[in-house]
């Protein structure tokens, strides 16, 4: 499909680019295909040993699958590697799947509360919270949780529905492509930042459009 086509496309114009291995693993990881899903976020992190996403999309890939001791190691590289980031409680989310998997309940439920101090709008992690709080029987409090949860999210009730909002990422990839086209084509240059990311003057145009959307400290409602 078109989000396929797209992140591919981004993957053929720079295959050394360590943001196209993410974008495709991402897309694998919201088909359901986790498998592919790890592949591509290995070659991530094997093109720049320095990026968090990719660290971040190899531990959520290996939960999915149920490798739940393996995928902590990833997990927590992610979040050493810049822990100044002030994106960085994104990146705590992938422990919410995995004390899930491992029935630490508890533990899954402290992590929702850390990531809610600090991005108090995420609504997605609201859902999380809601969740686990009926695992462990929380009752009138975890029905709470779940109309407070669904009064902001009231249109996201199944996994069809998250689909749609995933598809809004894939929407800037176009911009991220032509980007990179312009560096080939022209030469109009770019350069690898301190973390060993590559970047242009025109990679702030795409992180400028994409922030709208899923910047952590946006006012309005936050997708994480």
């Amino acid at each position: 499909d078109e989000m396929f086509e797209n992140a591919s496309k981004a993957a053929e114009l720079d295959p050394q680019n360590p943001e196209s291995s993410v974008m495709l693993s991402t897309y694998y990881f919201f088909k359901g295909d986790f498998t592919f899903s790890q592949n591509h976020a290995e070659k991530a992190v094997e093109l720049n040993p320095s990026n968090p996403e990719a660290y971040m999309r190899l531990g959520l890939s290996m939960i999915h699958q149920g490798d739940y001791e393996n995928s902590e190691e990833f997990v927590r590289k992610s979040i050493e590697i810049d822990p100044l980031d002030p994106k960085i409680v994104r990146r705590k989310i992938p422990y919410f799947f995995l004390y899930m998997g491992r029935n630490e309940f508890q533990k899954a439920f402290e992590i929702t509360k850390e990531i809610l101090e600090h991005s108090p709008n995420a609504g997605l992690v609201k859902g999380f919270k809601a969740s686990v709080m009926g695992f462990l029987d929380y009752g009138n409090e975890a029905k709470q949780a779940l109309d407070e949860y669904l009064e902001i999210r009231p249109n996201l009730k199944t996994r069809e529905d998250f689909k749609k909002i995933f598809a809004l990422a894939f929407f800037f990839i176009p911009f991220y492509t032509w980007h990179v086209y312009l560096i080939y084509k022209f030469g109009l240059g770019g350069d690898f930042d301190e973390f060993g990311n590559f970047t242009s003057p025109f990679y702030g145009v795409f992180k400028k459009w994409s922030d709208l959307f899923f910047l952590e400290n946006n006012d309005k409602d936050e997708i994480i």
